[in-house]
């Protein structure tokens, strides 16, 4: 049987978002008896207690040749790129020449992208946004597309989600600006709330949270006329957003998974 390398790095500054659609494509494989190995580099600690709570195996290499020597006796070698280009390969063409040098080492590629214009080399090209299946992109000899949000890679938790009943009235809000929010985004938010006249219902979500930036936040909410609940890392993620009547979101694959 065939393993699947997952190269994926996730960050604070990547956000968590690749590591997610990665193990949920993993776990998809592991019921069906096929193997699967992460390839990490650039990943901090939490990814590693994430890929370690679901029971995935991963490896850390050094530079990105190194994915070369990972079962290099093993014929129909397969890997899946969901990687932020632009934090890991810093010049423009380092990434289509990485594809490159992994298709002439006998890897099959299957790659995640975002809607650019660029066309990397991969021989699988996964474009699952909005849009994406209005583009110009055809399949060549080399490369088959699948483009648009019928390709989008959902935790069990959201696609078995329970009705969403949307109220008249606003009481509980959710506010997640992606898992590591490295802008800051949920502070400014949280400001303007604070001075809003109304008090409502918070549930604030970060992937990871630290007590500095906490206590940043309880002082924004001090003397605030609602209530708030600061979630970090929370197991069903899913149920947090169904009891709310409102959401304040960013880009990412949280904006996806709240709209589902």
């Amino acid at each position: 049987m065939r393993k699947i390398l997952f190269r994926v790095d996730a960050s604070v500054v990547m956000g968590y978002g690749h590591i997610l659609r990665c193990i949920s494509l993993a776990n998809y494989c592991i019921e069906r008896s096929i193997p699967c190995l992460f390839i990490l580099k650039d990943s901090d600690e939490k990814v590693e207690a994430i890929l370690q709570n679901n029971d995935l195996a991963y490896k850390i290499i050094r530079d990105e040749s190194d994915i070369l020597k990972i079962d290099e006796d093993q014929p129909g070698r397969i890997v899946v790129l969901d990687v932020n280009n632009p934090v890991l390969f810093k010049k423009g063409n380092d990434y289509s020449s990485y594809i490159s040098l992994l298709k002439q080492n006998s890897f099959t590629v299957v790659a995640f992208e975002e809607m650019t214009e660029d066309v990397f080399p991969s021989n699988l090209v996964i474009i699952p946004y909005v849009g994406a299946d209005v583009t110009k992109h055809g399949d060549t000899a080399d490369t088959k597309y699948l483009l648009g949000p019928s390709f989008f890679v959902f935790r069990e938790e959201f696609l078995n989600a329970p009705k969403f009943i949307i109220n008249d009235t606003v009481k509980d809000i959710f506010i997640c600006m992606g898992g590591s929010d490295p802008d800051m985004l949920t502070e400014k938010i949280l400001a303007w709330i604070a001075a809003y006249p109304l008090g409502f219902n918070l549930n604030i979500v970060f992937a990871r949270l630290s007590d500095v930036r906490k206590t940043t936040i309880e002082k924004i909410l001090q003397g605030y006329k609602g209530a708030y609940r600061i979630h970090v890392d929370p197991s069903f993620i899913s149920s947090i957003i169904a009891s709310s009547d409102m959401g304040i979101i960013n880009s990412g694959l949280i904006k996806y998974e709240t709209s589902v």
